[in-house]
């Protein structure tokens, strides 16, 4: 490949179908095997641009500004920089290139995003979903071009006869059955663009939840014929690319409460999800505010930064609504704007 790298595994589907946990079993069979991967799971709401996304996500933008129904390319826009500020990082290690890289989530969640948009519409056909994925596709071009990620995804899909919301509260706008039922029709489109590297794994019916070892070999199975012989070679290594990495490179000297970073990281472990978005929140505005620069280590991920600000000049006033003019006019400086 040309990054020398196994390859990628892209864990997909809609809220609540069990990627967290397939992807966490999968992880560790590799590494009991062996198996060199490095891991991310998006979005990272912990880093500046995702915090900015997850508030978007809980409080809305104001209607006297931005209404909510013009939010659908500026949502897209945001979540392939937060990609972005992965692939930075990414890119300029071999470390990671020479391992499996395992996503939870990646591109292609942006089938939620607009089964979010969708939602917001009386009137939709299949013309307009695949201009919205066309466009999708555009933001998130780069990565998805240098990692290989349409070459084995995999879409993991409960058969129930309607979604059910199995958290005690709705996190955020984009958990609701409405939106949940439309990006499945979403992903299908996905599917017939991806192609071979497309497979569906069920997780769950109206009678619950398929056994966790029947879900971890059939994912397995996938993975061995997808890549074979690839996997006979032997690092043992594991990474992960998240917010100490993605901070450390892109946003140098900046500081943080420590303490509410250990409990993020807690959070993410235990997958206690309203304490990883407080806290990722909060760390990720810190970080926003104290760094001194920006700073792009990949000339290509910088100016695939310039070419989606330019296409959708809006993120800007979010980063400023969000983030403060301090960290618009950081970013500028970093990409001459």
């Amino acid at each position: 490949m040309s990054l020398g790298s196994y390859g990628s595994l892209c864990f997909e589907g809609p809220d609540q179908v069990g990627k967290g946990d397939a992807s966490s079993r999968i992880l560790s069979g590799l590494e009991d095997d062996g198996i060199s991967v490095t891991s991310c799971s998006f979005p990272i709401y912990s880093t500046p641009i995702g915090s900015a996304i997850r508030m978007l996500l809980k409080e809305g933008y104001p209607e006297d500004v931005l209404s909510s129904k013009d939010t659908l390319s500026l949502r897209m826009a945001l979540f392939a920089l937060n990609r972005l500020e992965f692939l930075d990082v990414y890119l300029e290690d071999k470390k990671y290139r020479d391992s499996l890289l395992v996503l939870d989530r990646s591109p292609y969640s942006n089938a939620v995003t607009i089964g979010y948009g969708l939602s917001l519409f009386e009137n939709w056909d299949n013309g307009l979903v695949k201009g919205y994925i066309n466009e999708a596709l555009t933001y998130d071009s780069l990565i998805i071009s240098k990692l290989g990620l349409n070459r084995c995804v995999i879409q993991l899909k409960s058969e129930e006869s309607r979604w059910r919301n199995i958290r005690s509260i709705e996190s955020d706008q984009y958990e609701k059955e409405g939106v949940q039922e439309r990006c499945s029709g979403v992903y299908e489109m996905y599917k017939e663009i991806v192609g071979r590297g497309w497979h569906q794994v069920i997780t769950k019916s109206d009678d619950g939840w398929k056994d966790r070892d029947e879900i971890r070999k059939e994912i397995g199975d996938i993975l061995w014929e997808e890549y074979g012989p690839m996997l006979d070679i032997r690092g043992g290594e594991r990474f992960n690319i998240g917010f100490k990495e993605i901070v450390g490179k892109m946003y140098p000297k900046s500081e943080y409460n420590s303490e509410e970073y250990l409990a993020y990281e807690n959070a993410l472990r235990m997958n206690e999800k309203d304490q990883m978005y407080s806290n990722g929140v909060s760390i990720g505005k810190q970080v926003a505010s104290s760094c001194l620069n920006i700073k792009f280590s990949n000339s290509e991920v910088r100016e695939e930064f310039k070419r989606i600000l330019s296409a959708v000049p809006e993120v800007m006033g979010v980063f400023g609504y969000f983030l403060g003019n301090s960290y618009v006019n950081k970013l500028k400086r970093a990409l001459e704007l």
